[in-house]
C-alpha cells in the first residue's frame, strides 16, 4: 500500500485536516501503482555492455536497487521497502536483445 504522504502534499484538497485521505483521495490512490507514477525507472533500463557470455542491462536511477530487492531505507532505514521486481528477462525481450546484439556487431557500439 502506498503512504497518504506518497500520493499528496499537505494541504491537498485530498486530505483531511488530521492528514488522512478524503473518500476521493483514497480513490486516486488505489488507482495507482507503485513504481508507474513517472515511468523514469523503466525508461532508464537499457543494455550497458555486451560481453562474450552475454549482454548486461541496467539502470542509473538511485532508486532502483531498493526497488529491485527491496530493503530498509529513509533516514535512520526505519521504512521497509517490500521487493517489487522490475529488471526480469521475458520472451517478448528477445527480439530487443537480439537486435541490441546486431546493432553491435555492426556498429561497435550499444
Amino acid at each position: 500500500l502506498l503512504s497518504w504522504s506518497y500520493g499528496f502534499a499537505k494541504g491537498s484538497d485530498y486530505r483531511t485536516k488530521k492528514g488522512g485521505p478524503t473518500k476521493k483521495g483514497r480513490e486516486i490512490l488505489a488507482a495507482r501503482l507503485p513504481l508507474t507514477d513517472t515511468t523514469v525507472l523503466r525508461g532508464s533500463i537499457a543494455p550497458t555492455e555486451i560481453r562474450a557470455n552475454g549482454i548486461i542491462i541496467g539502470t542509473n536511477v538511485i532508486y532502483a536497487a531498493i526497488h529491485q530487492f527491496g530493503g530498509k531505507a529513509g533516514r535512520g532505514r526505519k521504512v521497509t521497502i517490500p521487493a517489487r521486481p522490475y529488471l526480469m528477462f521475458q520472451d517478448e525481450d528477445i527480439t530487443y536483445l537480439e537486435m541490441t546484439l546486431v546493432n553491435y556487431i555492426l556498429t561497435g557500439s550499444i
